[in-house]
């Protein structure tokens, strides 16, 4: 009970000063999280990939990292220059109940990934970042196999080299070191894209229900995307 009356108190709004706010954010512990359905979703971040000089980062808001946050500092900071999107797992219900508002959608990198690479038509530059270049291996080739239109290529973080550019950066760990951040940095890209070790489980499902999400969400937006 204690506890539940902590997280609802740090559950307003402390935007960080000078950032810039979405017009369709809410704010759940002072962190952006960006409220929106699956086709507005998929139009916006293609246009993050698409902004020359300007790069976006993008993570998923679930109830594991909203309990971090609240403990750690740093990793609140980190979290904070984030857009981040409700995460299947456990934070909608929190949103729901303690700011009285469910969000329009809930994700997972899973869902996002492959459904945001079948979205975009023109090809990309996609690396996939992960502790050993043999270990992302797999995911690498299965997405490549249904997006064969871009590149997808694969890279251990002691690999990384400084100006590495890409259009889509992928972040496959779940905790992430200074030294990582440091790398990735380093790269030039207009997205990157963190996700965790459950991304690895793309590479196990059957080929034809991985991108259903993408085809229904590309019906639903068809000449609506959006800058």
């Amino acid at each position: 009970m204690r506890l539940l009356s902590f997280i609802h108190s740090q559950l307003v709004t402390k935007v960080e000063p000078g950032r810039k706010i979405w017009p369709t954010e809410r704010h759940v512990a002072g962190l952006p999280v960006l409220d929106l359905p699956w086709p507005e979703l998929l139009a916006k971040a293609e246009a993050m990939v698409s902004r020359k000089g300007v790069r976006s980062e993008v993570s998923f808001l679930d109830g594991r990292t909203l309990l971090r946050q609240l403990f750690d500092a740093d990793y609140r900071s980190w979290l904070s220059q984030q857009v981040l999107l409700p995460s299947r797992i456990g934070v909608g219900g929190l949103v729901a109940r303690f700011c009285r508002v469910r969000p329009q959608g809930t994700f997972s990198a899973e869902t996002v990934l492959p459904a945001l690479l079948t979205y975009i038509e023109r090809p990309l530059r996609v690396l996939v970042v992960g502790d050993s270049s043999s270990g992302i291996r797999p995911l690498q080739d299965h997405l490549q196999a249904h997006t064969s239109w871009h590149g997808i290529f694969a890279s251990s973080f002691e690999a990384l080299r400084e100006g590495q550019a890409a259009d889509l950066v992928v972040v496959v760990k779940g905790r992430l070191s200074i030294s990582d951040r440091i790398r990735l940095a380093g790269v030039p890209a207009g997205l990157v894209f963190f996700a965790d070790q459950r991304l690895h489980r793309l590479a196990q499902r059957p080929q034809a229900a991985d991108f259903r999400p993408a085809l229904l969400a590309g019906k639903s937006s068809s000449g609506s995307k959006a800058a």
